[in-house]
This record gives structure tokens, sequence and C-alpha cells, in this order.
């Protein structure tokens, strides 16, 4: 992945841009598949558990980067992939 689309991949989880062009939205799609394929949604979920909680990871800049070295991805992609469990749980989707 080039830095100009893991940016344009953080600038949509934060809202920075919204209307992207076709090219644009296969390439987030693309990051958010990776994201997905390199940390898996049951393997992380035990370590959460394992964790003490989400809010307990995402209070502590240290249990984030632990989780990254582990997965060997940036902070952000942790951060992103927290937000994404959060929000399963929040909507009963879990």
């Amino acid at each position: 992945m080039t830095k100009k689309i893991y940016k344009l991949w953080i600038d949509y989880h934060y809202g920075i841009k919204k209307n992207f062009t076709i090219n644009e939205e296969k390439e987030i799609f693309a990051c958010e598949f990776a994201m997905h394929l390199l940390v898996p949604t049951k393997v992380i979920n035990k370590q959460i558990k394992n964790m003490g909680g989400i809010e307990a990871i995402k209070n502590n800049p240290n249990k984030i980067k632990e989780l990254a070295n582990f997965y060997d991805v940036p902070n952000e992609v942790i951060w992103f992939k927290l937000n994404y469990i959060e929000h399963l749980k929040n909507h009963n989707y879990t």
C-alpha cells in the first residue's frame, strides 16, 4: 500500500473527505479487506477480552502499540479495528 492510498484510507475513517472517485472507493475497499485479513476479528476479540476490553485498550496507547506490533500493522489499523468491533457490538451484530 502506498502512502497516498494509506492516507486516503485514514481520511475516509476520520471523515475528512466524503466524496470519493470510483477508484478511491475501490482502494478504500481494498484497505478495509486488508485490515480484516491482517487483523482477524475472532482472534483479536480473544485478545481484547484478555486485555480488559476495548475501552481499556483504547485508553492505553501501550496496549494499542502492543497489538499493532503483534499484527505488524500501524497503530491506526488497530484503532480502526477496535472501532469496527465496538460498532458491531453496539448494534448487536455479534
